[in-house]
Order: structure tokens, then C-alpha cells, then sequence
């Protein structure tokens, strides 16, 4: 036992006469074991891994797939249901641009535009099953009947806060924030799709969407709206917008829930494109000016929508190579060609005004003129409905009374000059013409009237003028398919006051592309259970050219993030490498220069005995200190890497046991094959 204390003493002297060299040795050992528990644990959690991981983490209640290229078939549907284990349900995009809820709120201007979108995916659900098991009923229930839609409880927070007012008929409910303190009060109440029929609210889903949380980021736009100079937004706006994006483009939170008639209506519907080149360009084949670009959409022109179009030929015969313009942008197109001249008498047909007993002559500015077609159908419905309307308070005056005299600066009176009640109930009827697009199904007096009456001016002037100024009726589109520049020829069959271009699908030619080849998502409720997470993105990472992808964005940062651990890895590898070899050559030369303290007394076996004895000590208390420092230094340098490389709404999994313990074995191997090294060398020696 003094031998042993005698022993311990002189190694803990010797240590402390070497700290430069026993630092050195502990330091590059422990950055050797910690480097491998690293580099073990980033080889051991792949992509897939680390991505279900993250994706877990955060506890969102959905995931969605999106796929960006082509479709996926009934079979491929089925396909993902069984390999994630999971029902997954197909997502139909709403045509033309969505539904609009913006259109039935009575604050239909403002802050509100800047953070509600229409509605653009609609799903077929009819239980709460089929949705993450902390959803309920807020009011209602599921869409039933036909026609029907649920609201999720983020789109009946813009009613709430702008109230809800039904624009498209005469007397048409309106409900103020007040009276939707109650979400039942806005249970079958009208919303409408373009191009589509009114669609009954039947229910609103509770997601669990929390105003409270966002309402920072709300106030923001409320006040930048009000001032001239909005305020920058804070670190904490900055983030709730992005949290409030993320769900609004990827969750339930702004699906349309619609019966499965509006489902299958929608999943048929094939009238919506947008052009495959984005340099494609339309101009008449001998102007230099380009018509259109790449920010057009455009329909496929056939007999289900040529309805839309006003046509040259009377006939309408729809032939191949048609083309049909929007009317605005035609004329805009002669204007800049200089084909429409700085003034020009153009008729009003005594039809087209009310109370006429005889066409009027103008003297106008054509460019003016003809882009403000619309107008006349305004003017004609204000002239004949503004009285009956103010009379029998067929439209809701006091909110256009008010604005209107807002707008001039100037209280409102008691009594409303006849003058001005024309004005003002102009604004209502202006309000409906941009709240309805051209050519819809929904029979509202004050906007289908009007439409007609711009119908009719516009087939006026097509004839009167499709000889003279409208004579520039061949067009050439020009795109790019692949490395070539192609062309071909287009017939102006017609114009249409509505805002898309129309195309015939000409085989061999087909310009547009539906946007179900580009773009089709379904979503999933995410189970809580990592396994199904993993099935999911294994899926998606072996979904090969298909591009089909988690649409997530925890899903593509961890993506992104994936990719520089991949490389992260190897640096820990050469590290490993590196100081492995340098911890052995500095635990072998300080083991070396103990022996050498002693070697001179040391004649005798037994004193070379004891010398090993010392070496094994010392070995010993190397492996055991590395062992006390690699623990705690293997998690400081994964926080580290977490903090550098992984972003505050991701999570890394910490380091597993099975590279702790293949650090542990480097370590035992490290120090035994240091002391094999320096009990070889002393025999040497002393032979």
C-alpha cells in the first residue's frame, strides 16, 4: 500500500512537471473521441433521419405533399396511402384564382387584403376522423348538402373582424363583427367561386388557430395601412408572418372543405392554364410592339366557354390557330402601335342608354374610351335602379353614403341632393362589377344588366370597326421549346371583356399548359408516431424525377440543412483521423519520458516490474480523465453545431449510444496501444 501511494505520488509530480505535454495529450485524445462520437452520429442519422426527426420536433399538425411536376395517378395515390401508411387525401385546385372571401366582407378594403388570401386548394372531408384528433366543430358540421362549404376558424376570423355582407343580390345579408361574435350567426350565409354557383356555408372547423398569438402581426398591418410611412417590422412580426404564411400555404387553416359534388366539379375542370415558355410573347406579324407576356393566364377556347368571347365572325365557328384578347389590353396593343388616332366620334347606340329615344355621338379619346367600356353598363344600371334603390334600400347606402363623402372631404348631409345619390349608388354598382368576374353564372340584376350592355357595345364596335381599326387580326406567338426558337401563326377570332387569353388546342401546338401538370398537393394528418413521419419522407427522398416533396417549411430547411451536416461530417472524420495519430505519439512520448525518470535505479527485474506497474497507472488515469472530459465535450460541440448549422425551428438529434461506446473503444485502444509502445521501448532498453 506505501509502495502503491509512493507510486501514485511520484506519477501526480511527474504529470505536474509535464502539463504542457499531459494538456496536449488529454486535449487532442478527447477531441479524437468526441470527433468520432460526432462523425458516428451524423453518418448514423441520414437525411431521412434527421428530416423525420425535425419534422416531429415540431409538432405541426399536418404534412402536406406537393408535386411539381406531372400528376400523380389514382395507382400512385394509393401507392404513397400504403407506403406511408397513411389515407392520404387529394387537394383540387379551385379555378381562376381561388374564392375570394374578401368579396362577402363588408371591410372588403385594407389591412385585411394583407393577410387573408383566397381560397386556392379544396378538399373532400366529411368527418373529423380523417383530421388531426385535437380538431372539432366550432359550429354546423361537415358539408352535406350540395353546394356547401366549411370555413376553418381562421377564415371566419376575417368576418369577425370585417363583418360579412352578400354583394351579389338585391337586399343581400349583411352581418357586422358584432353580430359574428356568434359563429353560428354566419351558418348558411353565401360565398361564391368564380365562374361558379353560390356555395352555402354549412360549418366552421376549429384548428386551434389562436388570434391572440397573431394578433401583433395583425396590428402591424392595421397600422401600416393607416399611415403613409409604414413602421419596419420587428423581430417578433417578422416571425409570426412567416409562422402565419407557413400554415396558410401548407395546413388546413385556409383549405376550402367543400361537398363532393364542388370536389368533383372542380378535380374535371380543366378551363384554367398558364403558358409553358415565360419569354412567350404575342404580336401582330407585321407590328413591332409584343401583345402579352409571360404574366398572362390563358383558357383553352372551345365550345363550354366560347360564351365569353365576343367574335369578329358572328358566326363563331371556332376553328384551329384562334386566338381571343382580352378587349383592354387589345386596344392598349393599337394604341401603342399608333393604329387608334388621338381622337375619334364614336356612336353610343340609343339601346345601351337608358331612357334614349336616339343614338348619341361622342367625340373621345379612343384609348380612354374603349378601355372604360365597362363603365357605360354602370352608368346604365345607376341611371335606371339608383332611385328605386335609394327608395327601397335595395343595396347598403349608408355605407356608400359615407364613402362617398369621405372621399370629397365633406360631411354628409341630412338631406342627399338627386344629383348625388346617382354618384353614390355608381360606386355600389362599380363595386359589384370588381367583385364579380365577366362571364359568371351568378344572377345579380345591377351586374348582369350592366355586363350586357357592355356585351352589346362591344359586339357594336367590333363590327363598326373590324375593317378599320380592328383590321390587325393576324398575330404570330413566338416561344422556346428547349434550345429552339419556334413560332406559329394566330387568327384574332374574337375579344372578350374578361381578363384571360383564350387559345384553341391545337394538336402539335399546344401553347398552354394545365396547371394540374404543375401543381398538384394532397395532405395528411401527421400521426404521433416518428415511424409514420419517416415512412413519409423516405417516400418523398425516393420519389426519384417525380419532385415530389413534403411541402413544409421544417421539412425544406432540414432538407437544406441535411446537406451541409453531410459535409460537416467529413470534417469531423479527418479530425478524428488527424488527432488519433497525435494522441498516440503524445501519450506513447509522455508514458516514454516517465520511464526515463526512473531508468537509471531500475537494474533489477523487479524494478522493471515496478515500472510497468507505474506505466499501467498511468494509462489508467489517462483513459479514466479522457473519459470524464469526452462526455461532456461530445455534447458541447454538437450544441455548437446545432447553434452554427441548424436553425432555431429545427431540432438535432443528440449524439446515441452506440457512438458513445465506439468512442470509448477508440479510447481504450488509444491508451493501450500508447503503453504497449512504451513498454516495448523500455525492454528495448534495458536489453
Amino acid at each position: 500500500m506505501k509502495e502503491l501511494k509512493k507510486n501514485t505520488a511520484d506519477i501526480m509530480a511527474f504529470f505536474k512537471n509535464r502539463k504542457l505535454k499531459l494538456s496536449a495529450s488529454l486535449l487532442s485524445l478527447v477531441l479524437a473521441l468526441s470527433s468520432l462520437a460526432v462523425f458516428t452520429s451524423l453518418v448514423k442519422q441520414n437525411k431521412a433521419d434527421y428530416v423525420s426527426y425535425s419534422l416531429e420536433k415540431a409538432n405541426d399538425d399536418y404534412l402536406t405533399l406537393n408535386v411539381s411536376e406531372g400528376r400523380l395517378t389514382e395507382e400512385e395515390l394509393k401507392q404513397a396511402s400504403d407506403k406511408m401508411g397513411i389515407a392520404v387525401k387529394g387537394l383540387v385546385p379551385s379555378v381562376e384564382g381561388g374564392m375570394s372571401l374578401l368579396d362577402s366582407c363588408q371591410e372588403s378594403k385594407g389591412y385585411l387584403y394583407s393577410i387573408f388570401d383566397p381560397i386556392n386548394n379544396l378538399v373532400s372531408i366529411d368527418k373529423l376522423t380523417d383530421l388531426p384528433a385535437s380538431y372539432s366543430l366550432m359550429a354546423g358540421d361537415f358539408p352535406k348538402a350540395t353546394q356547401s362549404i366549411m370555413l376553418t376558424d381562421f377564415q371566419y376570423a376575417l368576418f369577425s373582424l370585417g363583418g360579412y355582407e352578400d354583394r351579389t343580390a338585391e337586399n343581400g345579408t349583411a352581418l357586422t363583427p358584432e353580430a359574428l361574435k356568434d359563429p353560428s350567426a354566419l351558418l348558411g350565409q353565401k360565398l361564391y367561386f368564380r365562374n361558379s354557383d353560390a356555395l352555402t356555408i354549412s360549418g366552421i372547423l376549429n384548428t386551434g388557430f389562436n388570434l391572440e398569438h397573431f394578433q401583433p402581426y395583425f396590428d402591424y398591418w392595421k397600422e401600416a395601412f393607416d399611415e403613409k410611412e409604414p413602421k419596419a417590422q420587428t423581430t417578433e412580426v417578422h416571425a409570426l408572418g412567416q409562422e402565419l404564411f407557413e400554415k396558410k400555404s401548407y395546413s388546413y387553416l385556409n383549405l376550402g372543405f367543400v361537398s363532393s359534388d364542388v370536389y368533383s366539379k372542380f378535380q374535371k375542370a380543366k378551363d384554367v392554364f398558364s403558358f409553358k415558355d415565360p419569354n412567350m410573347s404575342i404580336l401582330a406579324s407585321s407590328l413591332p410592339v409584343a401583345f402579352s407576356n409571360s404574366s398572362y393566364g390563358a383558357k383553352i377556347l372551345d365550345e363550354s366557354n366560347k360564351n365569353k368571347a365576343t367574335f369578329f365572325d358572328s358566326k363563331a365557328v371556332i376553328k384551329d390557330n384562334d386566338v381571343v384578347l382580352p378587349f383592354k389590353d387589345y386596344i392598349y396593343f393599337l394604341y401603342r402601335n399608333n393604329i387608334l388616332p388621338q381622337s375619334l366620334q364614336v356612336t353610343l347606340p340609343k339601346d345601351c342608354l337608358y331612357s334614349a329615344t336616339s343614338d348619341q355621338t361622342l367625340t373621345v379619346v379612343p384609348l380612354n374610351f374603349f378601355q372604360s367600356l365597362s363603365g357605360y353598363g354602370i352608368r346604365y344600371v345607376t341611371d335606371k335602379y339608383y332611385q328605386e334603390a335609394f327608395d327601397n334600400n335595395e343595396f347598403p347606402k349608408d355605407k356608400y353614403i359615407a364613402s362617398y363623402y369621405t372621399s370629397k372631404g365633406t360631411q354628409t348631409p341630412e338631406n342627399i341632393p338627386e344629383s348625388e345619390k346617382k354618384d353614390i349608388f355608381a360606386l355600389y354598382a362599380a363595386d359589384i362589377y370588381n367583385s364579380i368576374d365577366a362571364g359568371g353564372s351568378i344572377q345579380v340584376k345591377v351586374y348582369e344588366e350592366g355586363h350586357q350592355i357592355s356585351l352589346k357595345l362591344l359586339s357594336y364596335y367590333l363590327s363598326s370597326y373590324k375593317d378599320t381599326y380592328f383590321k390587325n387580326r393576324e398575330f404570330i406567338c413566338s416561344y422556346n421549346s428547349g434550345s429552339s426558337s419556334l413560332k406559329t401563326s394566330l387568327n384574332l377570332a374574337g375579344l372578350t371583356l374578361d381578363s384571360e387569353i383564350m387559345m384553341t388546342e391545337n394538336e402539335g401546338k399546344i401553347l398552354c399548359a394545365n396547371i394540374y401538370d404543375y401543381y398538384t398537393a394532397f395532405i395528411l394528418p401527421k400521426g404521433q408516431e416518428t415511424a409514420e413521419v419517416k415512412k413519409a419522407v423516405d417516400f418523398c427522398l425516393a420519389s426519384g424525377n417525380r419532385n415530389i416533396h413534403l411541402a413544409n417549411q421544417t421539412y425544406e430547411k432540414a432538407i437544406s440543412v441535411s446537406e451541409k451536416l453531410n459535409v460537416v461530417k467529413y470534417v469531423f472524420l479527418a479530425l478524428f483521423v488527424g488527432l488519433s495519430l497525435c494522441s498516440f505519439f503524445l501519450i506513447s512520448s509522455l508514458l516514454l519520458d516517465s520511464a526515463a525518470l526512473d531508468n537509471e535505479n531500475q537494474q533489477q527485474e523487479s524494478d522493471r516490474k515496478d515500472l510497468e506497474h507505474k506505466l499501467i497507472v498511468e494509462t489508467g488515469m489517462l483513459f479514466l480523465t479522457s473519459l470524464v472530459l469526452f462526455i461532456p465535450l461530445t455534447y458541447g460541440l454538437w450544441a455548437l453545431i446545432a447553434k452554427l448549422f441548424v436553425s432555431s425551428s429545427l431540432s438535432l438529434p443528440w449524439p446515441g449510444v452506440i457512438s458513445i461506446l465506439l468512442s470509448l473503444v477508440l479510447s481504450v485502444l488509444i491508451v493501450f496501444c500508447s503503453y504497449l509502445k512504451a513498454k516495448h521501448v523500455i525492454k528495448v532498453s534495458a536489453e
